[in-house]
């Protein structure tokens, strides 16, 4: 009967740990490119969100027969976030608080506060979001949303609203 030598056992043994290290490592390269993409669709929506948000506001203002960019006066070229009140939205400046741009996790979907002591419930997230719209004409508006995840910034969605009437 014929036994391995050392050798022999050392080259298998090489070959098995070289393959569990490799697996290891693409594993978790596998882990940190799903953990990125998740924050970019996340972002993506967080924007799009944004932007229907302010379509809502200006579409209020003309079922309530007011000028189209009427809830935005003295807003505009300011870092502003999206707050719900009841079942309408209000732009918040937070050019003065920055941390009003948190975005936190409620059972209801991502939200934003208007002061900074959300509820006990609320899971503060990475995300951060605010709106800056500009005025460029008397019928149109400009929107940027923006959307940052730590330090990066991940999404960011301009969108151009007219007065339509």
């Amino acid at each position: 009967m014929k036994s391995l030598s050392l050798a022999e056992i050392l080259v298998v043994i090489g070959g098995i740990g070289f393959f569990l290290v490799g697996s290891y490592f693409a594993f978790n390269i596998f882990l940190k490119v799903d953990k990125d993409l998740n924050q970019k669709v996340t972002a993506m929506y967080l924007g799009v969100e944004g932007a229907e948000i302010v379509r809502q506001i200006r579409d209020t203002s003309f079922l309530q027969d007011e000028e189209f960019d009427q809830e935005f006066l003295g807003k505009f070229d300011k870092p502003l976030v999206p707050v719900r009140s009841g079942e309408t939205w209000d732009l918040i400046d937070s050019s003065a608080n920055p941390s009003l741009q948190k975005v936190y996790l409620t059972n209801e979907g991502f939200l934003q506060r208007s002061d900074t002591s959300p509820p006990p419930s609320w899971k503060e997230t990475q995300f951060r979001r605010w709106i800056k719209i500009t005025h460029v004409s008397a019928d149109e508006i400009k929107v940027q949303i923006f959307v940052a995840y730590g330090s990066k910034i991940y999404s960011f969605i301009e969108d151009h609203l007219y007065d339509w009437r």
